[in-house]
């Protein structure tokens, strides 16, 4: 702790993307500060200079809500803007996801409307979803995705720089159509269930598949 403010270490820490929609990307990257998690009516910010009070002000103001800052390092925080502001796009796909799929959506989708799901054209919330994800990959210049079923979501993290990193979680609900989607890129079989996790690695653009 410095100068009786706490230290956010963004290389530990896995930030929600919908997080994003409380401060708008002009104002993080005008003031380097990324907010990191939030508490009932506190949000945590994560500053590089955690004394800038105009800047907890703009943040205050544009969430609504009351403004703890953390300190971080530039680096760090600007790494995490980057990362999750390049989610925004992301947390509403996934938001379209879960009203497409509709509450009474069962954990693990049918084999058939699965397929039917992701033979359904390119704009499907679904195939834009994983599009994204490995784009994302791909810009953050990641070695290897993983997919972790956890319970009540499944975990994505990425490789980047030898460290694996959380960059998003998807709905339990959602996992069984995005690994589908993803078993079909890579020509396996979308009826063997996958219990654990699912590691890709080795993207080709120019075979569009996972090796």
């Amino acid at each position: 702790m410095q100068l009786g403010v706490e230290f956010a270490d963004l290389t530990a820490v896995s930030i929600p993307v919908e997080l994003a929609s409380y401060v708008p990307k002009n104002i993080v990257k005008k003031f380097c500060v990324v907010p990191v998690k939030l508490v009932k009516d506190t949000l945590y910010l994560a500053m590089s200079d955690p004394l800038d009070f105009i800047a907890q002000a703009e943040v205050k103001v544009a969430s609504r809500k009351r403004v703890i800052p953390m300190i971080a390092t530039r680096r760090t925080t600007e790494h995490d803007i980057s990362l999750l502001y390049g989610s925004e796009g992301t947390a509403g796909v996934i938001e379209e996801m879960k009203r497409e799929a509709g509450s009474s959506t069962p954990d693990i989708v049918p084999v058939q409307v699965s397929q039917e799901a992701m033979d359904s054209g390119d704009s499907a919330p679904t195939i834009r979803f994983v599009s994204s994800l490995i784009e994302r990959a791909y810009s953050e210049r990641a070695s290897d995705i993983h997919l972790e079923p956890q319970d009540g979501e499944m975990v994505v993290r990425m490789r980047i720089d030898g460290l694996l990193r959380r960059v998003l979680t998807v709905p339990s609900e959602l996992q069984s159509t995005v690994i589908s989607r993803l078993k079909i890129m890579g020509g396996m079989n979308i009826a063997e269930y996958i219990a654990a996790s699912l590691t890709l690695r080795g993207w080709s653009s120019r075979r569009s598949v996972w090796s």
